[in-house]
């Protein structure tokens, strides 16, 4: 009963001095709570909005020339039927293209300025962690529970505030 007892001191005291040097960071408070990628998210959006739009006029366009040949299948002659569904067919294939390259720009763009923020989060990390002595930064895919005390995404949400990001959309 002493051994557990000894073990159980050591592990917890052990632990307690291990912890001081312990810091944890939410990455998604932090990223929605940086005003650069709150404005670069509300631009794209704006984006995202116009294209949905222009998408969806195309498919009424689409809906309705496939309506019509439906209704003419019998007034035209088989060849001239076959001409026009080869003609509906592409111009449903530059659709579906139109819709892959819509979805490709937004996620690029998405993936690309995701990339800036969380580098200068890292250099960030980093700085804190050096002049801070933190021997550890966890983010909260990693722990289960952590006191508030050890997080320092406040921190890092200032500082970042502070940054310039050169955050931009490509179309």
């Amino acid at each position: 009963m002493k051994l557990i007892l000894n073990i159980f001191i050591i592990l917890f005291f052990s632990y307690s001095a291990f912890a001081d040097n312990i810091a944890t960071v939410r990455l998604s408070y932090i990223l929605n709570n940086s005003n650069q990628f709150v404005i670069f998210l509300n631009q794209l959006e704006k984006i995202k909005t116009q294209y949905f739009t222009e998408l969806e006029k195309d498919e009424k366009i689409l809906n309705k020339r496939k309506s019509e040949l439906e209704d003419s299948r019998f007034i035209l002659s088989e060849e001239e039927f076959n001409i026009l569904i080869e003609v509906f067919n592409k111009d449903t294939m530059n659709y579906k293209k139109k819709i892959e390259k819509y979805e490709n720009i937004l996620n690029e763009n998405m993936e690309s300025n995701k990339r800036i923020v969380l580098k200068k989060i890292s250099e960030i990390v980093g700085a804190l962690s050096e002049s801070n002595g933190y021997e550890l930064v966890i983010n909260e895919d990693q722990y289960f529970l952590a006191s508030n005390k050890l997080d320092i995404s406040d921190i890092i949400i200032d500082i970042l505030n502070k940054e310039k990001l050169n955050l931009n959309i490509a179309q």
